[in-house]
């Protein structure tokens, strides 16, 4: 890989990269984001404006100190203003958020009962994904930081997503819909409209979430004790 050139923001640096191989050019910005809330706006303001400037495809990571949704936390919670706008984001630069494999979090804070989240990640603009088939984020050991090293693995198609699919016989466990009902209300963010994209994918994900650590050892004798985890 071959540095072009490159430019220093306050909370991120943007470099222009070659490939040795195939002479690809792109562009990777490293990130790391502000905890100070008043200054989320300026890191979406100064990312937007290096992505305005290049020419080429972009690659984000690093550590943007904020989640996009509430189940990235293990805390919870509802769809704050801040976790919409990041998401919005997101939206706005057409950028694709590869899979995340061996982890749920990537942050884990050193006290007696820990605060995990997912802050940590890359993500790249659309295009790309035509270049790098089965790109996907690998979690690796944490060694001393609080935050675990996050992989940007490339060309092993195992790790990629699958469609997902809502399965009819969620629809029969009880207190289901009240479930679903619980989950539309973390969307209500006042004064920030969401979008159906973004609803989408918040319950895919919350779904996704349920089925594995909370439906799978349902024993329900409908069921006959044989439920499985879906997905």
């Amino acid at each position: 890989m071959e540095l072009i050139n490159y430019q220093v923001g306050v909370l991120s640096i943007c470099c222009k990269l070659s490939s040795m191989q195939s002479n690809f050019v792109w562009s990777l910005i490293g990130i790391y984001g502000s905890n100070d809330n008043t200054l989320q706006e300026d890191l979406w303001d100064e990312l937007t404006t290096f992505m305005s400037l290049r020419d080429t495809p972009w690659c984000l990571g690093g550590d943007f100190n904020v989640a996009r949704f509430p189940s990235e936390r293990s805390s919870g919670g509802r769809l704050s203003l801040d976790l919409s706008k990041f998401y919005a984001f997101i939206n706005s630069c057409n950028n694709l958020d590869p899979p995340l494999e061996s982890a749920r979090f990537t942050l884990s804070s050193y006290v007696e009962v820990p605060i995990l989240s997912q802050i940590d990640m890359f993500n790249f603009f659309v295009d790309q994904e035509d270049h790098f088939q089965g790109i996907h984020q690998v979690v690796l050991p944490k060694i001393t930081s609080d935050h675990v090293p996050i992989l940007l693995h490339v060309g092993d198609v195992s790790g990629t997503r699958r469609p997902f699919k809502f399965e009819n016989v969620w629809l029969e466990v009880e207190g289901f819909a009240v479930l679903v009902k619980d989950w539309r209300d973390e969307l209500d963010v006042v004064g920030f409209p969401v979008s159906f994209c973004q609803k989408t994918e918040f319950f895919e994900m919350k779904l996704k979430e349920w089925n594995k650590y909370i439906f799978f050892w349902l024993k329900n004798d409908h069921y006959g004790g044989e439920v499985k985890a879906f997905g």
